[in-house]
């Protein structure tokens, strides 16, 4: 808002021609390249003091002239300019996960999956009579690339906007057959969201906003729970913890699925193993063990078909290493004597070997 100021100024040409030049009415118009946008008059007649005279009206960011000038026959009146540049509205918003929000970044990569519902949210006030465009737009523009999805929907108006991947295709690569091939995850998702202000008329207000949104390495992991044909559903991003990393046998050193039950069996079997009759020395073989990485176990090491089902995946099993303990080969009598301080922590499920004991939550 502008206030123009006026004064009664009493000099010896007041009355110049039997007017009073401060008595003319004077004009304040403000224009653009398009032409006049508003325009208002005053009168300064007989003012003792100073008066100040306010127009107030709504601009779209743009360049203006301001000019206060004489619509009458004035003494000695200059005509008043002043340019005015109003800056683009600065359209701003988050990315997020709705159900994960309060464990995440609002900026920056996101630990999405396919599975998840996205929100896009306006952060900065958007003026009355105003709205947001929003469009969703894939990293990836090849339909036959494994990273390429189509946003549904892909594009909306509003304050907020939401929408899921759709029509991404499945994994190839969950089932390798060639010799010397690994499971392998996707690899990342993205995607760029473009928000635009309107006003109105449906014009423009401003630069449209846009922010290009990668999948997390939380993200992948999470995705490797969509594509391969695990039965124990998608974790929750708050589901991963980075603690308790000696129990973290996965592919993300920063994230893992470790249960409390898993932590205390880890720890009990362990020092009840050292402290028993005779004493026997143990340690973890693996715990948690991301879908990929359990996978290429059964793949490279065991040579059976993988245990989709298996509790590794959530962190709620742990194994446990047999050695030789009574020094007569190491066979099912070394096996049974770990097994018996396993059973006092869960389930032990016999796996045809007697290189590991392994126990689950039951």
């Amino acid at each position: 808002m502008y206030l123009l100021c006026t004064f009664k100024i009493f000099t010896s040409y007041s009355s110049f021609n039997g007017s009073d030049p401060d008595a003319s009415p004077y004009s304040v118009t403000v224009s653009s390249g398009a032409g006049v946008v508003a325009s208002t008059s005053l009168n300064a007649s007989h003012f003792p003091n100073w008066v100040s005279h306010s127009m107030q009206l709504s601009l779209n960011p743009g360049s203006y002239t301001l000019v206060f000038q004489s619509t009458g026959p004035a003494f000695g009146l200059a005509t008043l300019l002043d340019n005015v540049s109003l800056p683009s509205q600065v359209l701003d918003f988050y990315v997020y996960i709705p159900s994960q929000f309060a464990n995440e970044t609002p900026d920056g990569d996101l630990s999405f999956c396919s599975d998840d519902l996205i929100r896009c949210q306006v952060i900065t006030t958007v003026p009355a009579g105003y709205s947001v465009i929003w469009m969703i737009d894939p990293s990836d523009t090849s339909p036959s690339s494994e990273t390429y999805f189509v946003a549904s929907p892909n594009s909306g108006v509003g304050s907020s906007f939401d929408f899921n991947l759709a029509s991404l295709i499945g994994w190839p690569n969950y089932a390798p057959t060639e010799a010397g091939r690994h499971y392998e995850p996707r690899p990342l998702l993205g995607f760029t969201v473009t928000a635009t202000l309107v006003d109105g008329a449906g014009n423009i207000v401003g630069n449209p906003r846009a922010k290009t949104i990668q999948q997390s390495d939380l993200g992948q992991l999470r995705q490797e729970y969509v594509d391969f044909p695990v039965t124990g559903g998608v974790p929750d991003v708050s589901d991963f913890t980075g603690a308790h990393p000696e129990l973290n046998f996965g592919d993300y050193p920063n994230w893992g699925l470790v249960t409390g039950w898993a932590v205390n069996a880890a720890a009990g079997v362990v020092a009840d193993a050292g402290g028993g009759v005779p004493p026997i020395t143990t340690s973890v073989s693996s715990c948690y063990r991301n879908p990929v990485h359990h996978a290429n176990v059964y793949l490279l090491e065991v040579h059976k078909p993988v245990k989709w089902g298996s509790q590794h995946l959530y962190g709620a099993a742990v194994d446990f290493r047999v050695s030789d303990f009574n020094a007569d080969g190491k066979d099912h009598k070394d096996y049974n004597l770990l097994k018996r301080f396993a059973d006092n922590y869960g389930k032990v499920v016999p796996e045809g070997v007697v290189n590991h004991v392994h126990v689950q939550q039951k």
